[in-house]
């Protein structure tokens, strides 16, 4: 067995009986994420073949790129371009999402804002009003009249801590009317989802799906790392909690029929979508890591 070994740009290829293999010194050619990223997208064979011919094949400074090889870019870099572009389209809906929650919030917080505006007023002309008829009465008046002015501003009193209150309970509450309609998070709790608008492409799921190395011994996928943390941040209720099947419904949009969500449902939502769209956008930087390793041949 005849077993050649050379280095190019620290990266040691061996050749053995004409089968040639790429193993790294230090640094390997791509990383490992963005090696998964192309076998994702089954383009990981054309690449290994166009290391392994420009091996193969002796090119002067200048000289132009054999057939071969421009062959295999224009199909790596087509598939990489269209990967680019699914995985855009996945973070611009998730964007819409997050912008049609916050908009909800926004909503609710001005319907409560004028409901809260209103009993002020409401307040303020009431209690005046009793107020200043309980002193009238009391003006020059005999024993009797004076005790039912105090009784009318003892009425103004209630009416103020009454209108108070609704006030206060207008601040505190406020809920947006949803219906049944999955979203972007649907298919990260439960794997699946028919409605392709929110189903991921495969290679977008594939990579959601792929090892997360967390300790020596000790691996889980990026789903499992996001649902993870958004439970130890209180996001969700834990798995294994009875309410947590209701709670992932509603925010997930599965529930059957109307239901009602809170400003609180809504930003915990829009914050789990924005996670999720950071996690999906580093994608982009295995796809710009594999279109430099081709541009580089």
């Amino acid at each position: 067995m005849v077993t050649l070994t050379v280095w190019v740009s620290g990266i040691e290829v061996r050749a053995v009986e004409n089968k040639i293999t790429l193993a790294a010194q230090n640094n390997a050619w791509i990383s490992k994420e963005a090696y998964e990223l192309a076998s994702d997208l089954d383009i990981a064979q054309n690449i290994e073949n166009i290391h392994e011919h420009q091996l193969k094949v002796f090119k002067l400074p200048g000289q132009s790129l054999d057939l071969k090889t421009l062959t295999l870019r224009e199909n790596i870099l087509e598939t990489l371009f269209i990967a680019s572009l699914e995985i855009n389209n996945v973070i611009a809906k998730i964007d819409e999402e997050i912008t049609l929650d916050h908009e909800l919030v926004q909503y609710i917080n001005s319907k409560r804002g004028k409901s809260a505006e209103l009993a002020n007023i409401t307040n303020l002309v009431s209690t005046g009003a009793l107020a200043i008829i309980g002193s009238a009465i009391q003006i020059g008046t005999a024993r009797p009249t004076i005790n039912a002015g105090s009784e009318i501003k003892v009425v103004a009193g209630g009416v103020a801590s009454t209108l108070s209150a609704y006030a206060l309970l207008q601040q505190k509450s406020g809920k947006a009317k949803q219906s049944c309609k999955p979203n972007m998070l649907t298919q990260i709790f439960y794997g699946k989802c028919n409605n392709e608008n929110v189903t991921y492409p495969r290679f977008v799921w594939r990579y959601l799906n792929g090892g997360v190395k967390l300790l020596e011994c000790h691996q889980k996928s990026r789903r499992e790392v996001l649902i993870q943390r958004w439970v130890n941040y209180n996001k969700v209720l834990p798995l294994t909690s009875p309410q947590s099947k209701q709670q992932i419904a509603m925010l997930t949009g599965t529930q059957l029929g109307y239901y009602a969500m809170s400003i609180n449902d809504l930003e915990k939502r829009a914050n789990m979508l924005a996670d999720l769209r950071a996690q999906i956008a580093l994608m982009n930087h295995n796809l710009l890591e594999l279109m430099q390793d081709i541009k580089a041949r």
